[in-house]
């Protein structure tokens, strides 16, 4: 006989929005629950697995590495669900899904206008937009879970294409009334980042080596993986540490009480938007002639 499986829908959806609103009460809001009621369901569910899903950090819930592998498959099962009561309940909408991910948060706000635009095109477009992070983006290329990506790891593999968007410079961000050692040119070096609580986004495990290693990291140098950028902002706010991220030119992110500082060495990232080769969908075509038209729409700078 087959075990009882443990995760439920309602599981997947109760941990993705802890993570994506990053506290119980604001959770219960978006689950029309009581702070109660997701409290006592997330207990019982950690219970349940026999494994922490969150730490409190300063004022938010950051999801562990359970809790973040539990958020990132909830998305693709969710959407999925959705989309088929959809189709039960309105069989003749004659909607175009378009399940884009980024492997990178600070990128959604951009992926939300190119959306937006997209949609005076083609009225009948839903782009469905996700943070999806970990090594699986060309399998669900392939298996028509995702239809695009935008990557800084372009995949290895005949079936994908990948077209090129642009280099986003990593940059450092701490908080306005936080004294950092800066060279004269007001950069901050990547070994004077050692003795600090470094806060980044989810990285394979080469790149964080290779981080490691830029920064001269000691043992005691603590690096900590928070899946979004406006959390890791919040965090450099209440003083738990210095966040390196990827600057994104624009205004769609609250930067009010941080400064960001360029790293030296200078570090860049070529990110690209991978899909299938096979794709003659007319709305993804669409989206990836937008795109190829507009890599350069990021014309606003950080103050």
């Amino acid at each position: 006989m087959a075990s009882r499986r443990i995760l439920e829908i309602r599981h997947l959806r109760l941990v993705s929005s802890i993570a994506n609103e990053g506290s119980v009460s604001r959770a219960a809001r978006h689950l029309n629950l009581s702070q109660s009621a997701v409290s006592h369901q997330l207990i019982s569910l950690e219970q349940a697995l026999g494994c922490q899903l969150f730490e409190r950090i300063g004022k938010r819930m950051a999801p562990t590495s359970a809790g973040v592998k539990i958020a990132t498959a909830a998305g693709p099962i969710i959407d999925a669900l959705d989309d088929v009561e959809r189709a039960v309940l309105h069989p003749a909408t004659g909607q175009s899904v378009i399940r884009v991910a980024a492997s990178c948060s600070t990128i959604l706000g951009w992926l939300g206008k190119q959306a937006a635009r997209l949609s005076t095109r083609f009225p009948y477009a839903n782009v469905k937009l996700s943070y999806d992070v970990g090594d699986q983006h060309a399998h669900a290329l392939l298996n028509a879970r995702l239809d695009l990506v935008v990557t800084n790891r372009p995949y290895d593999d005949p079936r994908l294409k990948h077209l090129p968007l642009f280099a986003l410079e990593t940059v450092a961000i701490t908080s306005s009334d936080k004294a950092v050692p800066m060279t004269r040119s007001g950069r901050i070096r990547w070994a004077d980042l050692r003795h600090s609580t470094i806060l980044i986004h989810d990285l394979p495990r080469e790149d964080q080596i290779a981080l490691r290693r830029a920064i001269g990291a000691n043992p005691s140098t603590r690096i900590m993986q928070i899946q979004l950028t406006e959390a890791i902002f919040q965090l450099v706010r209440d003083g738990h540490g210095i966040g390196l991220i990827s600057r994104w030119p624009g205004d769609h992110i609250d930067i009010s009480g941080l400064t960001m500082r360029s790293l030296s060495p200078r570090h860049s990232r070529e990110f690209y938007a991978s899909y299938r080769a096979s794709a003659d969908d007319e709305v993804l075509a669409g989206l990836i002639e937008q795109m190829a038209s507009g890599k350069s729409d990021s014309s606003v700078s950080w103050t």
